[in-house]
């Protein structure tokens, strides 16, 4: 048998996703909108809600998204999804409290989950609490032996931590995955600096050729031939 139409409202969801997929921020805002009555919700309220907290993130617009993300939580309390959108906007604003709280609640909707894992790693890393960040780095990949970001991050985590030799594996399996990802590539730079490693200013390099304005893999260039301290855990670190 084929399978049943879809209704025109879940295709203008379909629709919505794609757009954020793709850029198209306003567009997505706005086919989602078509999607949020101000009276009765429907079924498909709380994921139009998220997509378009989603696209306000994108542009920047954090107060409207946390509005929406909050709303669609109202509606569906169940779905970790939201908790962790809800959860990177706090940890955008530095609300750390309520960041670790979304995103435990996504943990307890599904413990599997190696994003909210990883995400609280951020968020206790941003606080000093370094042990506490490996910890549930390390849970994100037990709950999923590809979750590339999560490489990165214990990577960052085991330096600061003194450990460089397993951060060059964390970092130098995130680069496999992805050649282009210039925090890794700063990272390892760093490690195999810490290591005494000679090649460890090709990796900056390479992290300037694909970032030129990357600001901590340049300040490690200077460094590595004097062999000054390069205060790593000071720096601005996106993960």
């Amino acid at each position: 048998m084929p399978p049943p139409p879809i209704s025109p409202q879940q295709q203008a969801l379909n629709d919505a996703k794609e757009h954020l997929a793709a850029g198209r921020y306003d567009e997505a805002i706005k086919l989602a909108t078509t999607l949020i009555p101000e009276k009765k919700p429907t079924a498909l309220t709380p994921t139009a809600l998220l997509v378009r907290g989603q696209a306000q993130v994108q542009k920047g617009n954090l107060s409207k998204a946390l509005e929406d993300f909050s709303k669609s939580i109202e509606r569906n309390p169940y779905d970790e999804t939201v908790f962790n959108s809800r959860g990177n906007v706090y940890l955008k604003k530095k609300m750390y409290d309520h960041a670790i709280q979304d995103y435990t609640n996504a943990i307890c909707i599904k413990s599997s989950s190696a994003t909210a894992w990883n995400s609280r790693a951020t968020v206790y890393a941003a606080q000093g609490m370094w042990n506490a960040a490996e910890y549930e780095c390390t849970k994100a990949i037990a709950c999923d032996p590809l979750y590339k970001p999560a490489f990165t991050t214990r990577g960052y985590i085991r330096n600061v931590l003194g450990q460089h030799a397993e951060a060059v594996e964390d970092l130098h399996q995130a680069i496999a995955w992805d050649p282009e990802n210039v925090e890794a590539l700063y990272h390892l730079a760093y490690a195999q600096y810490c290591l005494g490693v000679p090649d460890a200013p090709e990796y900056a390099h390479r992290a300037l050729d694909i970032d030129p304005n990357h600001a901590p893999a340049s300040q490690l260039v200077v460094d590595i031939p004097t062999n000054a301290k390069h205060d790593y855990a000071a720096l601005p670190i996106q993960l």
